[in-house]
């Protein structure tokens, strides 16, 4: 399932939460909300639409929205109100172009329209209503989705582990306009640099839903260190290119099994390239994937 068919399936369970909010039989609300949470996570949430009271597993903790993570956040934010179109959205906020729009149908065959738009984008949408008399008492219907961003450039190495590489640089651009940067933004099967709680083979095999425990390979990647996210999650960040992080290393076969460990992540880590070097393998550098931390409040 690709980005887009998994923005049309939550907008339209978002619009079936919305349907049946007023009914007198609650299960039909509580399914819609169920069918949520079970697609993007129980990390993911709805605001402006109340939560359903079922007990949830632990989630790692938040941290404040600054402007470097809030670029990497998605959200759908409802067509409604004074919120009609993709055209006001724009407006309001200064876009250059209208954000892309997503229509969801609810159970009842009715429908509604969604636009997706990042943090930034919606830190800016709330506080211009908020300065509308048309949208002070108007509270816009928003879904985060909240997985780890992957964003891999084909036209430069960005982003990689420990380089800050600008891909609008003449001196970060492709060599030849046939050249290729692996991974690909679609490849698969795909080599991953686990060290935190991935690296445990009963957690993935978990959370890929696999019949027999994952065999990981002893692994090290160059340019990152470790440091501590809410006293208790490691959290790669970027270090000298001499710098060292053991971990281990796991081959993801496809885009469903990507994203399991994307939502898992959460949006507080982002997708890097990076070069793993196995080390039970005779010259076994290869180039692949890791989750590098992009939140804030390490330690």
């Amino acid at each position: 399932m690709d980005l887009l068919d998994e923005l049309e399936n939550l907008a339209g369970l978002a619009h079936m939460a919305n349907q049946a909010e007023n009914n007198t039989d609650n299960q039909a609300y509580d399914l819609s909300i169920q069918r949520l949470e079970n697609l993007f996570q129980p990390s993911s949430y709805v605001q402006g639409i109340p939560q359903s009271t079922s007990p949830q597993p632990p989630t790692k903790p938040t941290t404040p929205q600054y402007p470097n993570h809030a670029s990497k956040t998605s959200y759908l934010v409802k067509l409604e109100g004074p919120l009609r179109t993709a055209s006001q959205i724009q407006h309001l906020t200064g876009l250059l172009h209208p954000p892309p729009t997503h229509q969801g149908v609810g159970e009842t065959g009715q429908t509604a329209h969604f636009c997706l738009i990042n943090g930034i984008t919606k830190n800016s949408l709330i506080s211009a209503l908020s300065h509308s008399e048309q949208g002070k008492a108007f509270k816009p219907t928003l879904i985060r989705i909240n997985r780890a961003q992957k964003d891999l450039s084909s036209c430069s190495a960005a982003p990689t582990l420990g380089l800050d590489i600008d891909p609008t640089r003449p001196q970060f651009r492709a060599p030849a306009p046939n050249h290729t940067y692996l991974p690909t933004q679609t490849q698969h099967p795909v080599w991953y640099f686990f060290y935190g709680t991935l690296a445990d083979p009963g957690t993935l095999r978990l959370k890929l839903s696999l019949s027999e425990q994952p065999v990981l390979s002893r692994a090290v990647v160059r340019g990152g260190v470790i440091r501590m996210w809410g006293g208790k999650y490691k959290a790669l960040i970027d270090g000298a290119e001499s710098a060292v992080v053991e971990g281990w290393a796991y081959e993801i076969m496809s885009e469903e099994e990507e994203d399991q460990l994307r939502y898992y992540e959460t949006d507080q880590y982002e997708v890097v390239r990076c070069e793993i070097d196995m080390m039970n393998w005779e010259g076994g550098r290869i180039k692949g994937l890791t989750f590098r931390f992009c939140g804030d409040g390490v330690d």
